[in-house]
């Protein structure tokens, strides 16, 4: 449907099944059976790693793992071998019949060529997606009105039915993701982001510093998560993941609603209401993962391509505030910070560049290339630490602005547009000659 951005190329090393010749296409229903089988085993892998403290990043890919429970299941590798093969060649052959088949064929990278050839999910998108089926699962245990506890779902979900939960399943996972980004949250005293302490996605753990990686991939997910019921909310995602022209004739899916009816037509609090498929859900959550891959990766190329004005291959704030007022002139300097900050990591003075990406989206910035006729300009005076900007231009806010140029000082916002103000003047005119008068009549960047 034109959704899906570019998936990240996923190489998998040593793999068992680099060709499908002579392989037996398995039909459609022991596709089903083998993939909700293989799904809960790597679920409940998961929620025993989680109670001994170890995360995503610690476990297995999920292709290996299906590969060893190959082995541990037949014995001998030559009959896991056969026996996988048969299981991907169903997968190529079926698995467009069905959302959740082309899910778990885009995470796992078994199917020969997938890999390479892009119709692979990247590992950190697989496990996004266990992460929000783990939390899911905890969640249908947790509700006494779910109906679908323990073994139950894993049953429905070896077949081909269609399971509707309540929206609000979904928004309970994004808050408890988001609790978690604690750089997204100011302090008491209204100033800087609050600075994390302890790790609480690492049960039993003592205080630990959240890794950099898992938080920006944590704001990722609230974000996916959100645009997400937001395509729920405005009735754009699919409410059957089956393609009945591909499906088997003598499939007979059950539909089934979870939870109260009464729980489901309630909106919350953000209007969250309704019920949404599993199946669809999950596969548009992993297209804005990839989307917001994209998008991060643009923004990286940007920002540390064009806007490292000093050349030393980091991103302070001086050249971080020029940056985002050029292409967001209205933005408060108070955001710009606190947006710093949290792109910092709350312990340096320069820019993390796996956090940049995901905080530039949770604060709702845009970038742009830094034109070539861009005039620098000095944002802080030396030594000038970041807590201190805000009160930098509060002063400067208040202070009188004399009308000899060469002298006049300006709000930062203003300095950090001054380059496209003066290039509207003419190119050709002396900047110490323009007057207070011709930069306040300039048109503004929008205009």
């Amino acid at each position: 449907d034109g959704r899906a951005g570019r998936r990240r190329r996923r190489t998998r090393e040593n793999r068992m099944i680099t060709s499908l010749k002579g392989a037996k296409t398995v039909p459609t229903w022991m596709l089903h059976k083998a993939v909700g089988t293989l799904m809960q085993a790597r679920i409940e892998y998961e929620l025993e790693m989680a109670s001994r403290g170890e995360t995503e990043e610690d476990n297995q890919d999920f292709g290996e793992f299906v590969e060893d429970r190959y082995v541990e299941l037949y014995g001998l590798k030559k009959i896991a071998e056969g026996n996988l093969r048969d299981l991907l060649k169903g997968l190529k052959v079926s698995s467009a019949s069905h959302t959740r088949l082309v899910i778990f064929r885009a995470i796992t990278a078994l199917v020969p060529g997938d890999d390479e050839g892009g119709a692979a999910y990247s590992e950190g998108a697989a496990i996004f997606m266990r992460v929000v089926l783990r939390m899911l699962v905890e969640l249908l245990n947790q509700d006494h009105l779910s109906g679908l506890k323990g073994a139950a779902f894993w049953t429905h979900y070896s077949r081909p039915d269609v399971l509707a939960v309540p929206a609000h399943y979904i928004e309970k996972i994004a808050d408890k993701l988001g609790s978690t980004v604690t750089y997204l949250k100011t302090d008491q005293s209204g100033g800087q982001p609050a600075k994390p302490t302890t790790d609480r996605t690492k049960p039993g753990k003592g205080s630990q510093a959240i890794s950099t990686k898992r938080e920006a991939d944590a704001i990722r997910a609230v974000k996916c998560l959100e645009a997400t019921l937001a395509d729920h909310a405005e009735k754009n995602l699919p409410t059957d993941p089956i393609d009945k022209s591909l499906a088997p004739p003598d499939q007979k899916p059950k539909y089934i609603n979870v939870g109260d009816d009464v729980v489901a037509s309630k909106p919350t609090p953000k209007g969250t209401v309704g019920r949404c498929c599993i199946d669809s859900f999950l596969a548009r959550a992993l297209e804005h993962w990839t989307r917001l891959e994209d998008l991060e990766e643009e923004l990286l190329l940007k920002a540390f391509g064009t806007w490292d004005l000093n050349g030393d291959g980091r991103l302070q704030l001086d050249e971080f505030t020029q940056m985002l007022t050029f292409a967001n002139p209205t933005a408060p300097q108070r955001k710009i910070t606190r947006s710093f900050v949290a792109a910092c990591g709350g312990s340096n003075d320069f820019v993390d560049r796996d956090r940049l990406g995901p905080i530039l989206l949770a604060y709702g910035f845009v970038l742009t290339d830094k034109p070539t006729d861009y005039v620098p300009v000095e944002m802080l005076a030396p030594g000038l630490a970041p807590a201190d900007a805000e009160e930098q231009e509060t002063a400067e806010d208040d202070a009188p602005v004399p009308t000899d140029y060469r002298t006049m000082r300006m709000t930062m916002r203003q300095l950090g547009s001054m380059g496209r103000v003066l290039a509207s003047l003419g190119s050709t005119r002396d900047p110490t000659s323009i007057t207070e008068e011709e930069v306040l009549a300039a048109p503004s960047p929008s205009a």
